[in-house]
């Protein structure tokens, strides 16, 4: 998850949700050769060109649905807070999603699932 100290306290990079109707954070799937946190890490600058110092620790976890080729799967993802330093002018999504800083207390109330949205209220 995305995030730096803005003037009033944590803010969330959030991206614009690829199901459409509403945001969420960058989320990913473990890689070969890489740690869950790198993972992380990538999809982050991928999805929403964030660049930053990842938690080798997840926050938590929470479950959502994602439609595959195989159909509609129930997913588990750990969240891992990155500390964003800095932003790319240029990201691998650019132009798919859209990308916000939200003030963290906001952001919980914009994602959809609620597991979710206490991991951020925690942050």
């Amino acid at each position: 998850m995305p995030w730096r100290e803005g003037e009033a306290g944590a803010e969330v990079l959030l991206v614009s949700d690829a199901a459409g109707g509403g945001f969420a954070i960058p989320m990913g799937w473990p890689k070969r050769n890489r740690t869950d946190a790198e993972a992380a890490a990538l999809e982050a600058a991928e999805e929403a060109g964030a660049v930053g110092e990842v938690a080798p620790q997840p926050i938590g976890k929470f479950f959502y649905w994602k439609e595959l080729a195989v159909g509609r799967v129930r997913i588990e993802a750990a969240v891992y807070p990155l500390r964003v330093q800095r932003l790319r002018a240029r990201w691998k999504a650019e132009g798919a999603t859209e990308r916000v800083w939200v003030p963290a207390g906001e952001a919980a109330e914009l994602v959809r699932d609620p597991d979710l949205a206490a991991l951020i209220e925690g942050l």
